[in-house]
């Protein structure tokens, strides 16, 4: 069990457990009470719960389906009802729009195909998947939008800067925290 602020988490072996990079996501949410947001990779469900405390309506999505039956027991348990929970692989099965697009990617550099290996593993450079975030979000965003998500000082920082160039993204660093081996950053990006 795990409590965050006013939330209590269950957790699961097979589902990513919040961490460092979780909280700092978690504590720096710049979310509106009209916004609609998505949670991309919900895991136990901590981005989308926090953010449905403040948020009009909050989808959660994972490409693990043990993580949105622990995510959904974990709003229950919050009593947040203002969430809707959906099995997708990033993008996938998403055709809506939001005003706020949260990732806490898997940012490693390493490649694993297990379901929980697949929640930390960012592939050989560790921007694999923060790369097809940064090409397909912006086509998820109502006109304002921002998209909220974690970066590593493990990452090509020059390669994550390319593609926000290359899809006319303008960011900010909205905190930063340095752990044991790394600083994570979370950027706030949105159209020019």
């Amino acid at each position: 069990m795990i409590y965050f602020q006013d939330i209590t988490l269950r957790t699961d072996e097979q589902v990513y457990e919040p961490a460092e990079d979780s909280y700092l996501l978690a504590l720096n949410q710049r979310i509106k009470k009209d916004d609609s947001v998505l949670d991309l990779g919900t895991g136990c469900g901590i981005q989308g719960i926090t953010a449905a405390k403040q948020a009009a309506d909050v989808l959660a999505t994972d490409i693990n389906r043990r993580a949105l039956k622990l995510a959904e027991k974990n709003a229950k348990r919050n009593n947040i009802k203002n969430i809707r929970f959906r099995l997708s692989d990033m993008f996938t099965n998403i055709t809506e729009k939001y005003d706020v697009i949260l990732f806490n990617p898997p940012y490693l550099p390493v490649k694993e195909k297990s379901m929980i290996g697949r929640s930390w593993s960012g592939g050989l450079n560790g921007c694999e998947l923060i790369n097809h975030f940064i090409q397909t979000a912006p086509a998820h965003l109502n006109p304002g939008g921002s998209m909220q998500f974690i970066v590593s000082s493990l990452n090509d920082w020059a390669d994550i800067k390319t593609q926000l160039t290359e899809q006319g993204l303008d960011y900010k660093m909205l905190a930063e925290k340095k752990i044991a081996f790394e600083r994570l950053h979370l950027l706030s990006c949105f159209k020019q």
